[in-house]
């Protein structure tokens, strides 16, 4: 066998420096560098206040059926709008709020969401309104008088939180602990600053209620017993479940007050008896119904006031207890709102989130 016979049979090995003469372990080591540059180990930053990033207005539109208002996590007060299309249907939208509706009749303290169904909840509205009372609120039932309009530009919504201005410069923001709710409601200067408590007036309205006000403590309280939830669509639904008890405490005297009940309007009387019931097709009946209302001044300067609320399912005073341990005397509507964002946080960090863009 000569030498190239070998050489076919035997070939020399490769040297460990490769084709391009770089040491295998150096090829390996620019790899890893590489791989390393394009992964970065460190964890992303997450969210610090995740309630930030949350819109309530979601759902509020092509028939979603929440609401945007005031809410603590699985909290039985959800203060929010209830909206009127000012016709005399009077059909709700589930949940009380509907986007393209900008009228507003009232501030309801309960409300559920996405129950695709009218009248489940929307109890005891408030309503701030300028202007004097001079008629019943339960014959304005095309909410022609005691309703108003606003803009979406001026409309604000967070968790625990909502804050609307009306056309004619009324300013609502409410805010909610788990069994209360509190308000701050400023009025323009120009004409008397009245607050409606629509007593009778839930969702899909009421079998009774009623309302008594104390001027001596600066004070609405009462109830409503009311159900009807789907009335609309089976006779047999359409009656009472239960009774909501509410107490409403004033920081500002009051300077006038009256009731309605039916068509009829009482200036001067402090309690109002009566449902709207729920007639033949499930709806409340025009004109019936009852509650009370309070002035605060002479609409010659701007007014601010404050209410603090507590409602209970079980008793008067239930209400009371749970506003003197939830909401008690001194507690300021933005120590309230701080506390309900920080309880939104503490729920929603049971997942934390970060990384991608803030958007």
């Amino acid at each position: 066998m000569d030498i190239q016979d070998q050489q076919r049979l035997n070939p020399p090995r490769k040297s460990r420096t490769g084709r391009a003469g770089i040491p295998a372990l150096g090829i390996f080591v620019i790899l890893f560098s590489l791989l390393l540059a394009c992964t970065d180990s460190r964890p992303p930053d997450m969210a610090v206040d995740p309630a930030t990033y949350v819109d309530p207005f979601i759902g509020t539109a092509n028939g979603g059926n929440t609401f945007p208002g005031a809410v603590l996590p699985f909290g039985m007060v959800q203060w929010s709008p209830e909206t009127t299309r000012g016709d005399a249907t009077r059909r709700p939208a589930p949940g009380g709020y509907q986007y393209d509706a900008t009228t507003i009749r009232g501030f309801a303290l309960t409300h559920l969401s996405g129950t695709g169904c009218r009248g489940a909840s929307g109890d005891v509205p408030f309503f701030p309104h300028l202007g004097e009372v001079t008629s019943s609120p339960s014959a304005d039932f095309q909410d022609r008088i005691y309703a108003s309009r606003f803009s979406h530009a001026n409309e604000v919504a967070e968790p625990g939180y909502y804050q609307v201005r009306f056309s004619n410069g009324v300013n609502s923001e409410l805010t909610a602990s788990a069994r209360t709710g509190s308000a701050r409601f400023t009025y323009p200067s120009g004409a008397p600053a009245n607050l409606l408590i629509r007593t009778s007036d839930s969702e899909v309205g009421s079998g009774d209620a009623y309302v008594e006000i104390d001027p001596a403590t600066r004070t609405i309280s009462g109830w409503v017993s009311r159900g009807n939830f789907c009335g609309y669509l089976d006779p047999v639904i359409r009656h009472d479940y239960y009774t909501l008890h509410f107490v409403a405490v004033f920081d500002q005297p009051f300077t006038a007050a009256g009731s309605w009940e039916n068509e009829v309007l009482y200036p001067g009387k402090t309690s109002a008896r009566g449902g709207t019931t729920y007639g033949d097709d499930g709806y409340p009946v025009p004109e019936l119904g009852s509650g009370g209302y309070v002035t605060f001044g002479d609409g010659s300067a701007l007014t601010t006031v404050n209410v603090r609320v507590g409602i209970s399912y079980v008793s008067q005073e239930n209400a009371w207890a749970n506003l003197e341990v939830e909401n008690p005397q001194g507690t300021s509507f933005e120590t309230l709102k701080a506390s309900a964002f920080q309880k939104w946080n503490e729920t929603l960090r049971a997942i934390e989130i970060g990384g991608g863009s803030e958007a």
